[in-house]
């Protein structure tokens, strides 16, 4: 057997291995278009990935709006140091260049106002229901009644001193340290609302530069960052929502070119794809090989 016959066979294994492959692999994309024959479409046109394209971008778009970017992926991404950075450095950028920038403006510049106005009802309410309670604590009818009392005792009362003992001064002050307390209870909320509700809206238009100057220890920038996290944190499922990621990789997918999204997918798995081509040459190779050796 002369060395042609020995060395044909594996040659032409490795010749039909490596086109059977390379033709395989351009068939993923070409043609691009579906070739007709009259009313009849050929079989195999358009290519597997033109002809899939809808059906890639909607996969796609599952599993990276699912998988890969969802609610905690995007919070990280949001509430990582580069991005709170970049916020808080605008925010005090906006500051630096002049005035106006007012505590109620930052607010609604990270949410809408009606989402505002609800955290400063319950800011209010947080702080009106706790200076309730410190009042309830402290039993402020009682310690009035108790120190009303003593400066009572205290004083020179003359002749009414015979008439108004301790014991006369204990009967009036129990009822009247009662009635302080049902007081406080009954009207008292409203009224230390009301005053906290006051100077809340007075804070929330005061200059953010101007209370920064005036007390030097407010670090604005944590301030800022915290409001952002806060945001955050409550938002994020919205803020994902409105990404709608799902949807615009499947648009974007299914909106490109066929030439185009052919460049993409090489530009990632060229590689791969030539092994895959080159594989196909080996194994012709080894099955030319066999065929002498058996």
């Amino acid at each position: 057997m002369s060395v042609i016959h020995i060395i044909s066979g594996p040659v032409i294994g490795a010749v039909i291995g490596y086109f059977t492959n390379y033709i395989a692999v351009k068939m993923l994309f070409r043609p691009y278009y579906p070739i007709k024959a009259g009313r009849f479409t050929l079989p195999f046109t358009p290519g597997i990935i033109p002809r899939r394209k809808d059906a890639l971008g909607a996969a796609v778009g599952r599993a990276v709006g699912s998988s890969l970017l969802g609610e905690e992926e995007i919070k990280q991404i949001l509430l990582s140091r580069g991005v709170k950075d970049a916020v808080s450095g605008g925010v005090l950028s906006a500051l630096a260049g002049g005035k106006g920038v007012t505590v109620r403006n930052l607010a609604v510049s990270c949410m809408s106002s009606e989402a505002y106005e609800d955290y400063k009802i319950q800011l209010v309410d947080y702080i009106t229901d706790k200076a309730v309670e410190g009042i309830d604590k402290t039993d402020l009818g009682s310690v009035i009644a108790t120190q009303g009392a003593g400066a009572v005792k205290s004083m020179d009362l003359g002749v009414m001193a015979m008439f108004i003992n301790e014991n006369t001064i204990a009967a009036f002050a129990k009822p009247l340290g009662d009635k302080i307390t049902e007081y406080i209870q009954r009207e008292g909320r409203d009224k230390i609302r009301a005053y906290i509700y006051e100077e809340v809206c007075k804070g929330e238009e005061k200059d953010l530069r101007e209370l920064g100057q005036k007390y030097e220890q407010i670090d604005i920038k944590r301030i800022i960052e915290q409001a952002y996290t806060r945001m955050i944190d409550s938002k994020a499922d919205d803020i994902v929502k409105e990404f709608h990621i799902a949807e615009t990789i499947r648009e974007k997918i299914q909106n490109m070119g066929v030439k185009e999204l052919e460049e993409l997918v090489l530009s990632v798995m060229k590689n791969e794809l030539n092994m895959i081509i080159n594989l196909g040459a080996l194994i012709g190779f080894v099955i030319g090989l066999l065929n002498i050796l058996l």
